[in-house]
């Protein structure tokens, strides 16, 4: 008897159990789909701005943000309903909100010690002399001075061993608030050993959000004799692309000691060939043509050559009409100078030009330079291309076009918020905008004057 009523009440309680955890397997499902679902509570709102979304897009008026991610971009109707208690709210006040700048060419930790030093060039002997802790205390005034001018990331063209080890010592602290692309300097010299040596520094930072390395840079000596006669035959349709390797051996050859053509050929295509990103310094419309001869020998000797390096060739005066043609047929990516800014208009392929500063040389701040590029043009699509140069252009230089350099849902939260709508003013009044708000993977970094002037 005992045995026959204890069945029923086991089934029951078998039956409670098995809803129960029905029940909470389905609140779990809701749970998670809740915060997958576009319309769960976000980490931060940028609303009433001017959002640019590229050239041809209109501009939105709102951004959504969760955790480091853009959730949603629209109208302040669709974003401001996704608000919450714990949701921090940036006015953009009618400003334009951008994707965070991308410094594409800066010496960081000479920067940061022009700051303290009140001077804007240092010379580069002088920088390795300084303490471990002097040079870190560079890089974190480099970082404020970038938050200052809506930079979210920063190519450090100077970097050594020892600065990714700073870099990565402010990371483990939570105050490496700029995304670093590391690019190691290489001489006249580099063997093979030397290459293995920097393929286990980029082994030690692959590609990662935060910080990596994956690029060289040299800089390419002047050798007017020979890049003049090179260029001359290239124009009437015979360029002799492999005189280079010879000009260095032959009798009263004007060529320097160091980088010679047969040299760049040399490194060039060693890197080349290891999966490296080249970077060239070109200080000259002759070093320019040496450089473009060398990555086309990287091309020839390494066929079928190595895809998706995306060198690029930093120049610092305008080339001849052949050597664009060059640089175009290569899809090398040019950098330019904030003083070359009118360059622009001779590419097509915005995402293949540059600007950058410099730094230290000339000012951090890319809104001059993206406002004298503007200036060549009175309408909406110059400043476009100026802003994609300076943003959308040097998230694909470091590889790192999937996750930032536009405004989207799924990319990074870097965002810029100006003073004004820069669209709707003409070019001389450009100059009156100034960043308002600077937002690093989700978070406000930087809010001119008052911290809460700009959120709620």
């Amino acid at each position: 008897m005992t045995r026959s009523q204890g069945s029923p009440m086991a089934a029951r309680l078998t039956a409670y159990l098995v809803s129960l955890i029905v029940a909470a397997t389905l609140i779990a499902g809701l749970i998670v789909g809740a915060q997958n679902d576009g319309d769960a509570p976000v980490d931060l709102i940028v609303y009433n701005g001017k959002v640019y979304r590229g050239p041809d897009e209109p501009p939105a008026e709102a951004v959504a943000v969760r955790g480091d991610r853009i959730l949603r971009v629209g109208s302040n109707w669709e974003v401001r309903r996704l608000r919450r208690r714990q949701t921090h709210l940036v006015d953009a006040r009618g400003g334009t909100v951008l994707p965070g700048f991308n410094e594409a060419h800066a010496r960081v930790v000479e920067g940061g010690l022009s700051l303290d030093e009140g001077a804007q060039t240092l010379l580069e002997p002088v920088v390795p002399q300084h303490s471990r802790a002097r040079r870190l205390q560079a890089i974190r005034n480099a970082i404020a001075e970038a938050h200052r001018f809506g930079i979210t990331s920063i190519q450090d063209t100077a970097a050594g061993a020892e600065d990714l080890e700073l870099y990565e010592q402010l990371r483990a602290k939570d105050e490496l608030t700029v995304r670093v692309y590391a690019v190691l300097a290489v001489r006249a010299g580099l063997t093979d050993e030397d290459a293995a040596r920097l393929d286990a520094v980029r082994k030690q930072y692959p590609d990662d959000p935060l910080l990596k390395t994956g690029g060289v840079r040299l800089t390419v000596n002047d050798l007017p004799t020979f890049a003049r006669q090179n260029r001359e035959r290239a124009a009437v349709g015979t360029p002799d692309r492999h005189a280079s390797l010879e000009l260095p051996g032959q009798a009263g050859s004007n060529a320097p000691s160091g980088l010679t053509p047969a040299e760049l050929n040399r490194i060039i295509a060693l890197m080349d060939r290891r999966g490296w990103q080249v970077v060239a310094h070109a200080p000259s419309d002759d070093a320019a043509s040496m450089a473009l001869d060398a990555f086309l020998h990287a091309v020839e000797v390494n066929r079928p050559g190595a895809p998706g390096r995306r060198h690029r060739i930093e120049l610092d005066v305008p080339l001849a009409d052949v050597d664009w043609r060059r640089f175009e047929s290569l899809g090398l990516l040019a950098d330019l100078p904030s003083s070359a800014a009118s360059f622009l208009e001779l590419f097509d392929a915005s995402d293949h030009v540059l600007l950058s500063s410099r730094w230290p040389r000339d000012s951090l701040d890319p809104l001059p330079t993206i406002f004298a590029a503007a200036d060549t043009e009175s309408d909406a699509y110059a400043l476009a291309a100026a802003i994609d140069a300076y943003t959308r252009a040097p998230a694909y230089a470091s590889f790192d076009d999937k996750r930032k350099g536009i405004i989207a849902p799924d990319m990074l939260a870097d965002l810029v918020v100006l003073s004004t709508d820069i669209f709707s003013l003409p070019p001389d009044q450009l100059a009156e905008s100034v960043v308002e708000v600077t937002i690093f993977d989700g978070r406000v970094v930087y809010t001119r004057g008052k911290s809460d002037s700009q959120t709620e």
